[in-house]
């Protein structure tokens, strides 16, 4: 029985150290992908990962890759509010009340115009645009 005891204490030690292995190459390739020294701990990568993202991030919205969050969340307000405001034949620089208020005036008028147009086939007693003689 003295045998199996030492068996099974090398038994969690061997995981043990393939677990440690991993967690260590795991935060080396952190590390490297983040650009810092593979020995730097998780906060530095985490600070520079950070850092990385949102240079990124700025480069892929064309903004200085020094831009900051705040900057980026503002660009990409702008694009989108720009982008709603074409749509619905607003401003491009309306507010988000405007805005809101234009998008509901246009599906109010897509639904007025779709149940109008069935109350129209209905009362003429056929599909619009239909040949039937």
């Amino acid at each position: 029985m003295g045998e199996q005891g030492q068996e099974k204490e090398k038994r969690p030690r061997g995981w043990e150290d393939i677990f440690e292995q991993i967690r260590e190459q795991v935060r080396r390739d952190a590390a490297r992908s983040v650009g810092v020294d593979e020995d730097a701990n998780w906060e530095e990568i985490g600070r520079h990962s950070d850092a990385a993202a949102r240079k990124r991030i700025a480069r892929a919205l064309n903004l200085e890759e020094e831009a900051s969050w705040q900057e980026i969340g503002n660009h990409v307000e702008r694009s989108v509010r720009n982008s709603i405001a074409e749509i619905v034949g607003a401003e491009s620089d309306s507010d988000w009340r405007t805005l809101g208020r234009a998008v509901e005036k246009e599906i109010y008028d897509f639904l007025d115009d779709l149940f109008q147009s069935r109350e129209r086939r209905q009362d003429t007693g056929g599909e619009e645009g239909s040949t039937d003689e």
